[in-house]
Protein backbone atom coordinates (compact mmCIF):
# COMPACT_ATOMS: atom_id res chain seq x y z
CA UNK A 1 0.00 0.00 0.00
CA UNK A 2 1.54 3.48 -1.00
CA UNK A 3 1.02 6.80 0.82
CA UNK A 4 -0.60 9.70 -1.57
CA UNK A 5 -1.25 12.53 -0.60
CA UNK A 6 -4.46 11.83 0.16
CA UNK A 7 -3.75 9.60 2.78
CA UNK A 8 -1.69 12.19 4.71
CA UNK A 9 -3.83 15.31 6.68
CA UNK A 10 -5.26 17.41 3.84
CA UNK A 11 -5.35 20.59 5.68
CA UNK A 12 -1.42 20.46 6.03
CA UNK A 13 0.47 23.10 4.01
CA UNK A 14 3.19 21.19 3.96
CA UNK A 15 3.45 17.09 3.55
CA UNK A 16 7.05 14.74 3.11
CA UNK A 17 6.41 15.68 -0.46
CA UNK A 18 6.46 19.08 -0.62
CA UNK A 19 9.22 19.41 2.05
CA UNK A 20 11.34 17.29 -0.52
CA UNK A 21 10.62 19.70 -3.20
CA UNK A 22 11.43 22.44 -1.72
CA UNK A 23 14.53 21.11 -0.25
CA UNK A 24 15.08 19.96 -4.16
CA UNK A 25 14.21 23.62 -5.22
CA UNK A 26 16.54 25.26 -3.33
CA UNK A 27 19.36 22.88 -3.31
CA UNK A 28 19.07 23.70 -7.24
CA UNK A 29 19.49 27.38 -6.53
CA UNK A 30 22.11 26.77 -5.12
CA UNK A 31 23.97 24.81 -7.24
CA UNK A 32 23.48 27.57 -9.75
CA UNK A 33 24.47 30.56 -7.70
CA UNK A 34 27.94 28.87 -7.33
CA UNK A 35 27.76 27.53 -10.48
CA UNK A 36 27.14 31.45 -11.77
CA UNK A 37 30.13 32.54 -9.40
CA UNK A 38 33.14 31.42 -12.05
CA UNK A 39 32.44 33.84 -14.75
CA UNK A 40 33.81 37.15 -14.89
CA UNK A 41 31.21 39.44 -12.52
CA UNK A 42 30.91 42.77 -11.00
CA UNK A 43 31.00 43.50 -7.34
CA UNK A 44 27.12 43.81 -7.36
CA UNK A 45 26.86 40.21 -8.85
CA UNK A 46 29.27 39.12 -6.73
CA UNK A 47 27.25 40.44 -3.46
CA UNK A 48 24.08 39.21 -4.79
CA UNK A 49 25.56 35.69 -4.85
CA UNK A 50 27.11 35.42 -1.55
CA UNK A 51 23.86 36.76 -0.29
CA UNK A 52 21.65 33.85 -2.47
CA UNK A 53 24.16 31.34 -1.21
CA UNK A 54 23.46 32.17 2.28
CA UNK A 55 19.43 32.72 1.99
CA UNK A 56 19.40 29.35 0.38
CA UNK A 57 21.67 27.70 2.88
CA UNK A 58 20.08 28.99 5.93
CA UNK A 59 16.61 27.76 4.37
CA UNK A 60 17.85 24.18 3.55
CA UNK A 61 19.25 24.08 7.24
CA UNK A 62 15.94 25.15 8.28
CA UNK A 63 14.02 23.07 6.51
CA UNK A 64 16.41 20.22 7.85
CA UNK A 65 15.94 21.05 11.36
CA UNK A 66 11.87 21.04 10.67
CA UNK A 67 12.21 17.89 9.06
CA UNK A 68 13.96 16.48 12.14
CA UNK A 69 11.77 17.84 14.72
CA UNK A 70 8.77 16.13 13.14
CA UNK A 71 10.77 13.08 13.07
CA UNK A 72 11.45 13.40 16.56
CA UNK A 73 7.55 13.87 17.43
CA UNK A 74 6.81 10.70 15.68
CA UNK A 75 9.84 8.87 17.72
CA UNK A 76 8.10 10.29 20.56
CA UNK A 77 4.58 9.02 19.61
CA UNK A 78 3.32 12.69 19.07
CA UNK A 79 0.91 12.93 15.94
CA UNK A 80 1.81 16.08 14.18
CA UNK A 81 2.21 17.75 10.51
CA UNK A 82 4.76 20.26 9.57
CA UNK A 83 2.15 23.08 9.51
CA UNK A 84 1.70 22.72 13.42
CA UNK A 85 5.29 22.66 13.96
CA UNK A 86 5.43 25.77 11.29
CA UNK A 87 2.94 27.20 13.81
CA UNK A 88 4.35 26.34 16.89
CA UNK A 89 7.34 28.52 14.86
CA UNK A 90 5.98 31.26 14.36
CA UNK A 91 4.12 31.96 17.54
CA UNK A 92 7.68 31.45 19.24
CA UNK A 93 9.33 33.45 16.93
CA UNK A 94 6.43 36.53 17.55
CA UNK A 95 6.09 36.33 21.35
CA UNK A 96 10.29 36.82 21.06
CA UNK A 97 9.51 39.90 18.94
CA UNK A 98 7.11 41.41 21.30
CA UNK A 99 9.82 41.13 24.35
CA UNK A 100 12.68 42.82 22.04
CA UNK A 101 10.07 45.31 21.16
CA UNK A 102 8.99 45.87 24.76
CA UNK A 103 12.72 46.20 25.76
CA UNK A 104 12.43 49.31 23.43
CA UNK A 105 8.84 50.86 23.98
CA UNK A 106 8.87 50.77 27.53
CA UNK A 107 11.46 52.93 28.18
CA UNK A 108 10.64 55.16 25.42
CA UNK A 109 6.99 55.51 27.03
CA UNK A 110 8.57 56.67 30.05
CA UNK A 111 11.02 59.09 28.37
CA UNK A 112 8.01 60.55 25.84
CA UNK A 113 5.47 60.66 29.02
CA UNK A 114 8.02 63.09 31.11
CA UNK A 115 8.71 65.12 27.57
CA UNK A 116 5.16 65.36 26.65
CA UNK A 117 3.33 65.71 30.08
CA UNK A 118 0.18 66.75 28.92
CA UNK A 119 0.71 67.61 25.09
CA UNK A 120 0.31 63.66 23.96
CA UNK A 121 -0.60 63.16 20.65
CA UNK A 122 0.07 60.70 17.81
CA UNK A 123 2.37 63.24 16.27
CA UNK A 124 4.02 64.06 19.25
CA UNK A 125 4.57 61.17 20.53
CA UNK A 126 5.50 60.07 17.26
CA UNK A 127 8.09 62.58 16.76
CA UNK A 128 9.61 62.14 20.28
CA UNK A 129 9.94 58.59 19.34
CA UNK A 130 11.84 59.33 16.53
CA UNK A 131 14.48 61.53 18.12
CA UNK A 132 15.63 58.60 20.45
CA UNK A 133 18.95 57.66 19.12
CA UNK A 134 17.59 53.46 18.14
CA UNK A 135 18.41 52.05 15.21
CA UNK A 136 14.54 51.32 14.49
CA UNK A 137 12.70 53.83 15.82
CA UNK A 138 11.06 54.43 12.28
CA UNK A 139 9.81 51.45 12.40
CA UNK A 140 5.78 50.89 12.34
CA UNK A 141 4.90 48.02 14.16
CA UNK A 142 7.24 49.79 16.58
CA UNK A 143 5.45 53.01 16.35
CA UNK A 144 2.32 51.50 16.75
CA UNK A 145 2.61 49.50 19.45
CA UNK A 146 3.46 52.90 21.25
CA UNK A 147 0.58 54.68 20.24
CA UNK A 148 -1.43 51.25 21.86
CA UNK A 149 0.42 52.12 25.08
CA UNK A 150 -0.38 55.59 25.35
CA UNK A 151 -4.32 54.66 24.37
CA UNK A 152 -4.07 56.80 21.29
CA UNK A 153 -6.60 56.51 18.89
CA UNK A 154 -5.40 55.61 15.22
CA UNK A 155 -5.64 54.40 11.43
CA UNK A 156 -2.54 52.20 10.57
CA UNK A 157 -2.38 54.04 7.23
CA UNK A 158 -2.12 57.50 8.78
CA UNK A 159 0.58 56.26 11.28
CA UNK A 160 2.76 54.94 7.97
CA UNK A 161 1.76 58.38 6.11
CA UNK A 162 2.30 60.67 9.37
CA UNK A 163 6.16 58.42 9.96
CA UNK A 164 7.38 59.81 6.58
CA UNK A 165 6.57 63.28 6.80
CA UNK A 166 8.02 63.34 10.50
CA UNK A 167 10.94 61.51 9.08
CA UNK A 168 11.56 63.56 6.77
CA UNK A 169 11.22 67.04 8.54
CA UNK A 170 13.29 65.28 11.34
CA UNK A 171 16.11 64.43 8.77
CA UNK A 172 15.98 68.19 7.51
CA UNK A 173 16.48 69.51 11.13
CA UNK A 174 19.35 67.40 11.48
CA UNK A 175 20.83 68.60 8.49
CA UNK A 176 19.88 72.26 9.47
CA UNK A 177 22.05 71.81 13.03
CA UNK A 178 24.62 70.10 11.70
CA UNK A 179 25.50 72.78 9.00
CA UNK A 180 26.41 74.76 11.73
CA UNK A 181 28.62 72.50 14.09
CA UNK A 182 30.76 72.51 10.62
CA UNK A 183 34.20 73.44 10.69
CA UNK A 184 34.48 76.25 8.62
CA UNK A 185 37.84 77.24 6.52
CA UNK A 186 39.15 79.95 5.99
CA UNK A 187 40.02 80.53 2.27
CA UNK A 188 41.92 83.98 3.33
CA UNK A 189 42.40 86.70 0.30
CA UNK A 190 42.93 85.74 -3.01
CA UNK A 191 43.24 89.36 -4.36
CA UNK A 192 46.66 89.05 -4.52
CA UNK A 193 47.59 85.67 -6.25
CA UNK A 194 49.58 85.79 -9.17
CA UNK A 195 48.01 84.03 -11.97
Amino acid sequence: MTNTKQDKNEDSLIDDNSLEDAKEHFESLLRETRNSSKKNLSSYEVDDIISTTKMCEQILDFLEDLDKIYKLFQKKGIKTNYHVILSIFADLIEKNIHEEYDKILIPAHKRISKRLGNDITIENVIKEFMKIPIGTNDNIDLIIRLLDKFNLEYEQEGVEKLTEILKEQLEIERFEQNLGFKEKTSLGDFTELNI
